[in-house]
């Protein structure tokens, strides 16, 4: 608060804070920032007015410019929270995906190496025709 010498001085003991619902968190503290901050510079510029203040145009223009600048802030951590939450599930299915299909791909693999020695040593080929008593058919 502005004292009588034009200096910035301690907020007195009299004047109340912002209630919870003017300034407090919350879970949807993001998506209410700019109406939260809107009832906040509203309750400065009350208590300003109380204290005898004048408050100029070129003032209240730049009060009402940092009003447009955090809800365009507002906004752009709105579309920022779905991207990232698009990403989020994007990169989860891939972490996903890639261990199970290494898994499967091991899997196989194993199974072919297993398969050829088992059968290497009982003399079956795959794709060759069985011989019967040493005749070539």
């Amino acid at each position: 608060m502005l004292s009588e010498t034009g200096i910035w001085a301690p907020v007195p003991a009299d004047c109340t804070p912002p209630t919870s619902e003017q300034g407090g968190s919350g879970e949807r503290a993001k998506a209410d920032r700019s109406s939260k901050t809107k009832k906040q510079v509203e309750h400065l510029l009350a208590t300003l007015e109380k204290e005898g203040v004048e408050i100029h145009d070129k003032i209240a223009s730049i009060v009402n410019a940092e009003i447009a600048k955090i809800k365009a802030e507002t906004s752009r951590e709105a579309i920022n929270d779905v991207v990232c939450c698009f990403n989020l599930c994007c990169g989860l299915a891939i972490y996903t995906v890639a261990p199970i299909s290494a898994g499967f791909l091991m899997g196989a693999d194993w199974f072919e190496k297993a398969f050829g020695e088992e059968y290497a040593r009982t003399g079956f080929v795959i794709g060759a025709r069985r011989r019967t008593n040493g005749e070539d058919k």
